[in-house]
Formats: C-alpha cells, structure tokens, sequence
C-alpha cells in the first residue's frame, strides 16, 4: 500500500482485488476526475543532476533546489505519488531488502555517511547515506556541499565496510500507476481507490 502525498497518489490497481476489470476500473476513475499521469523515477531524479544543491536538512519546501541525501529520495518517489519517511534509516527499514544482484531502477541503495549515521538497535548496522539505482550500474544521489544531486558508479556504494544494503518500494512497477486526485476527493492511500471504485458500481 502506498501513502498519497498532496494530491497524487500510487496504486496497483491489480492488487486491490477489484470486482470488476482493471479497464472498467481504469474508466470509472477517469469519470470521477482521476487523472493518469506518466512518471519516470530516474528521469525526475535525472532532472535535478548539476542543478539542484546540497544542504544537510534540507525540506521539501527547498525541493527541488537544495536537498539532503534522503530528502532527495523522498521528493523524487512523492512526485510518483509516493510517501517515503525523511531519515535514511526509516526509508531503509521501509522498503523490501533485495539481494544487490537482483537490483533494478528505482531501489534505494544504502551505505554509511560521511557526517550522521543512524541505527535502531544495532550501531554496526547504521546507514547515513542513500541514492536511487538507475538500472546501469550507476546511482543518483544528492551527496555532498561540492557535488549536489549527481550520478555516480555504484561502487561508489558497495565498498565493503560501507554498503548496507538495497530496498525496492515499488514490486510491481509495470502495474503500479500515478493518479492526481480531482479537489473534491480525498486520497490518503492506495487502498482509497478500492472505496472510490466499488462505491461508483450499479448497486444491486
């Protein structure tokens, strides 16, 4: 289940197990002012490359000029109508853990960080630091005050003593889609859209 954030929100349609077709459902949103709209991770986290700034906690309200390692992340995936929590270790705990040989577009990848680390109980499993896999061997990441959002090799963030590990948030990114909202309609989560399907069908 995904958080909304503003008025856009992620959802499988397929995992809502729906009465009804996916097309049908896919037609009753788009009646009831549901827009469908396009987003591509890595392009929107492409866009910030050489332009976007580094400050350490840094807010969405500076978004997308200036950011921090996990505000980064956190702005990207809420344009895909997606809530991450805003410290790297919520959003390690939050998502899925994958083997690195299973990693694909889209995952965060975790290491230490060169300032503040964070952990839950453990100390020797702390992570300070996270990015966004491209799919190429390669993550986008806000990383310092000298580089701000940039692309680096992913070894950058598998170095023995420093990787911690990779989280997918989204499994099903072929069937997972953005909706904006209309203003009359209140989407927290994905689940919502069940609600909002089933309530417009011929009641019997």
């Amino acid at each position: 289940m995904f958080r909304a954030v503003g008025n856009r929100c992620a959802v499988n349609l397929r995992k809502l197990n729906l009465p009804i077709p996916i097309e049908l459902a896919k037609n009753i949103l788009q009646s009831r002012g549901f827009e469908l709209i396009q987003i591509d991770l890595i392009e929107t986290a492409g866009s910030c490359i050489g332009k976007a700034k580094y400050k350490l906690g840094a807010t969405q309200y500076q978004a997308p000029h200036i950011f921090d390692c996990s505000s980064f992340t956190k702005w990207v995936y809420a344009q895909s109508g997606i809530e991450l929590k805003r410290r790297t270790i919520q959003q390690f705990e939050q998502g899925l853990p994958i083997p690195i040989q299973k990693i694909r577009a889209g995952d965060l990848i975790f290491k230490t960080g060169q300032r503040h680390n964070w952990y839950r109980h453990n100390p020797n499993k702390n992570v300070g630091h996270v990015g966004i896999a491209t799919g190429k061997n390669t993550v986008i990441h806000a990383a310092n005050h000298g580089r701000g959002v940039t692309e680096s090799p992913i070894s950058e963030f598998t170095i023995h003593n420093e990787y911690r590990g990779i989280c997918r948030i989204i499994t099903n990114p072929g069937d997972t889609e953005t909706y904006i909202t209309p203003p009359h309609r209140e989407i927290e989560c994905s689940d919502d859209f069940f609600w909002v399907i089933v309530q417009s069908l011929p009641k019997t």
